[in-house]
């Protein structure tokens, strides 16, 4: 009998009973055996793995590159003391030192180390009810280089080869970056991205150029005056990035929806979970990661990780502690949010309003739907912008809440489950607080705020 090859529903390929895709894996899993057998430059099992956005020594900062493997792990809990003593921990710290090991001879020199970082980012069970989330786990491998300037990036955990890839793409942006900094005639920030995307143009299928292409001639120059050296102007050039890295991904987030509906049989919005799954391997986002790649060399991944990661998994992720900082520094608030509530009035009411991930509109479910007839009685979900309004509000991320709860020894809440917390109502500092979900009709909590706030 001959092979089928046409496409089955996805709960089916999910099973692997593709026979395009069993061929596919097979290949790769016998190429990676045949290129994994070079001589090993790690030998240390597992990897030594430095401090989350540790200082590269100087005098190897300007040839170092730095390794961030970033997941959804939740981060452990321990002190400055023991900070650096403990053993790393994440769902694919296995597999990732593995490829590590096999990396070949000639990677690593003295003058130019390689340092592996792991940052997790997942939220804490305090905001996901008091109990482990039980997400899909996601992984995301960056290389920038000894000022954590972004160079290369990857979604999903990168085998022995991809690994390799990875590195070997990082040093050719490097070298380019370098190159128009030293170039007597000064390039702008869009021919640097223009030779960036000339040399992974060829990687893509028609449909991806096509959209490469669109990306890049809607860039633009960043305001103000010209950003002509990446390397030197990296706080500038990030806050470019940051404003239209939304934009961009969101454009791209649709062709890959897409993108994966031909490849795999993507049919409801319950398969995104699955495709989830299938995103652990660097192939799935590949076309997707190579196409946005060039927009955002060169910016500072520790500006910019978060936002990475939303756009990505369609969640909202915790800060990394740097060392040295105080919780309160990573807030865009000068007052921490315990201060912030602690300055409320004891017997009023205050909203803390829940900062959703980028893209959610394009990747996480809408809101409740609200009939005619509730909106003409004023409990739709703009009466309930401007109900809250009326109260002390402020706009905070669930990793400040994670903070604030765990610095109170406050009741565990889900943020995300049964659907996202838009808000949380609280009657007073005192009370525990009334989560106002997207998933649920408005009406409800409109009243009850009416009431309290009379």
């Amino acid at each position: 009998m001959s092979p089928r090859y046409s496409y089955r529903p996805f709960g089916d390929f999910l099973q692997f009973r593709s026979s395009r895709v069993v061929l596919t894996m097979v290949c790769g899993a016998v190429l990676a055996t045949v290129l994994d057998s070079g001589p090993r430059v790690y030998a240390a099992d597992p990897v030594s793995w430095s401090t989350p956005m540790g200082e590269v020594p100087a005098a190897t900062a300007d040839d170092a590159l730095v390794v961030v493997l970033m997941t959804n792990d939740v981060a452990a809990q321990q002190n400055a003391r023991k900070r650096r003593s403990q053993p790393v921990s994440c769902w694919c710290q296995r597999s990732f030192e593995r490829s590590v090991s096999r990396v070949p001879a000639g990677y690593s020199l003295p003058s130019a180390p390689i340092d592996f970082q792991h940052w997790a980012v997942g939220l804490p069970p305090i905001v996901t009810g008091g109990e482990r989330p039980s997400d899909v786990e996601r992984a995301i491998a960056i290389v920038t280089d000894g000022k954590y300037r972004i160079l290369a990036l990857s979604v999903g955990v990168p085998h022995g080869q991809d690994l390799r890839q990875l590195i070997e793409d990082a040093e050719d942006t490097r070298v380019l970056l370098r190159q128009d900094s030293s170039d007597a005639n000064e390039s702008s920030v869009k021919e640097t991205v223009g030779r960036i995307v000339d040399r992974i143009r060829g990687r893509l299928n028609r449909i991806w150029q096509r959209e490469l292409d669109r990306q890049f001639d809607a860039l633009g120059e960043p305001d103000g005056d010209p950003i002509d050296d990446l390397f030197e102007e990296t706080t500038r050039y990030t806050s470019a990035v940051k404003l239209r890295l939304g934009s961009i991904a969101g454009q791209l987030h649709q062709v890959y929806l897409q993108d994966a509906q031909t490849r795999f049989g993507l049919t409801e919005a319950s398969d995104l979970n699955r495709l989830a799954i299938l995103e652990q391997h660097p192939a799935t986002r590949l076309p997707w990661v190579t196409t946005l790649a060039p927009f955002v060399v060169g910016s500072d991944l520790r500006s910019l990780y978060t936002d990475l990661a939303e756009v990505t998994w369609g969640q909202c992720v915790m800060p990394v502690e740097r060392p040295g900082e105080q919780p309160s520094e990573a807030a865009d608030d000068p007052l921490s949010l315990a201060e912030w509530v602690s300055q409320r009035d004891e017997k009023r009411p205050f909203t803390l309003q829940l900062r959703p991930p980028l893209l959610e509109d394009r990747i996480s479910p809408q809101r409740a739907q609200v009939t005619d007839v509730a909106r003409r009685r004023g409990l739709g979900w703009q009466d309930l912008d401007a109900v809250v309004k009326v109260t002390p509000s402020r706009e905070v991320s669930p990793g400040e809440i994670a903070a604030w709860l765990s610095q109170t020894d406050g009741k565990p809440i889900d943020l995300r489950r049964p659907s996202r917390a838009r808000f949380l109502f609280f009657r007073s500092p005192s009370d525990p607080p009334y989560p106002i979900r997207d998933g649920s009709p408005p009406g409800r909590a409109i009243s009850m705020i009416r009431q309290v706030q009379k």
